[in-house]
């Protein structure tokens, strides 16, 4: 998958598409064209394989946060908040 790709299943989950785009940038010179990962590397080197989809995990991911987290938003930003 691409960045954008799970860009957008991450908006789609979410449920609002249409909000957020993802921007298109010109590569910069020492930007590489791709980066791959071979996840046979990772199967190999600690005996282990992924068994959930991304999609299911991205999913749960989602759903586990929606139901655990509160609409505070915490930041070291908020200088006047006590």
């Amino acid at each position: 998958y691409s960045i954008e790709e799970i860009f957008n299943l991450m908006t789609t989950l979410m449920g609002d598409d249409s909000a957020l785009r993802s921007e298109l940038r010109q590569r910069g010179a020492d930007d590489t064209d791709n980066i791959l990962i071979d996840a046979k590397t990772t199967q190999i080197d600690f005996n282990w394989k992924a068994k959930t989809p991304l999609i299911d995990g991205l999913r749960r991911t989602i759903d586990y946060y929606k139901e655990n987290s509160n609409d505070k938003i915490y930041s070291h930003l908020n200088l006047n908040e006590t």
